[in-house]
């Protein structure tokens, strides 16, 4: 496999192939052919940590209001009921569900009835997706290549994801989307990978998944037989499950790409 791609300042290397930091730096000097490429959405096309946070506030607000507990009581009842639905639900699309966590908190906090999970539930929504941006760069990615050529593989529920690629506007620009609720796994499950080829409607070689998680994207694409690109976003990561090209912006990856029909 070819790890290398064309001078454009950026500078990819090839990440996991050595032990603890280290890393073998490839020089730029051709393009990444892609003929379909299985591209992450949270965290990948925008920073998903701020989006939480204004949404977790919001939702807050709503359960704090409305049961008339104190602050740090119900804030420790959402991190209690978001641990027990992630260990009941692990490895499915549900256990991602803020309506099952925001029902679960009302229920550890044996509140006088459910009915502020819902308003919960869209306060926290409201707030996550008014406060979604688009990384640098993502818009030059997705032109870079046919919307049918690219297939959003993300965990997390159809419903939610589709309203994240609306708010960010980006549905018109990809062909495919396949989500772990779909397929009834999550990643880095090969299923998932497999399922996107399905779409594409293309074979394992001359595909490239691109996401920031080292551990469910770099890994799915190993288990599915697909190359990777990292987008390091910052986080400290020192034994990478494979190798694979790695990137610190939208911006690079789209200067290093050509489409390969």
């Amino acid at each position: 496999m070819g790890l290398r791609a064309p001078s454009s300042g950026a500078t990819p290397f090839v990440a996991g192939t050595q032990r603890k930091n280290e890393s073998k730096r490839i020089r730029v000097i051709e393009p990444i052919f892609i003929s379909g490429l299985l591209l992450d959405l949270d965290d990948t096309l925008y920073a998903y940590s701020p989006c939480h946070e204004a949404g977790l506030d919001a939702a807050l607000a709503v359960l704090i209001r409305k049961t008339g507990r104190a602050p740090d009581v119900v804030a420790d009842a959402v991190v209690h009921a978001r641990k027990q639905i992630h260990r009941e639900l692990f490895g499915v699309a549900a256990s991602h569900n803020r309506l099952l966590y925001f029902q679960r908190t009302l229920e550890l906090l044996a509140a006088p009835g459910l009915d502020a999970a819902l308003p919960a539930y869209e306060a926290y929504w409201t707030a996550f997706l008014d406060r979604m941006e688009l990384r640098p760069g993502a818009m030059e990615l997705l032109t870079k290549l046919p919307q049918q050529c690219i297939c959003i593989v993300t965990d997390l529920t159809a419903h939610i994801q589709h309203c994240k690629l609306h708010r960010l506007g980006l549905l018109s620009m990809i062909g495919h989307l396949v989500t772990s609720e779909e397929v009834g796994r999550e990643k880095p499950h090969p299923a998932i990978f497999q399922s996107a080829l399905r779409k594409l409607g293309l074979p394992p070689d001359g595909c490239w998944v691109l996401g920031d998680n080292p551990a469910k994207d770099l890994a799915g694409a190993e288990a599915a037989g697909l190359s990777s690109i990292w987008l390091n976003i910052g986080t400290a990561q020192r034994d990478l499950p494979v190798p694979c090209l790695e990137f610190s912006s939208l911006l690079d990856v789209a200067r290093c790409i050509t489409h390969q029909s």
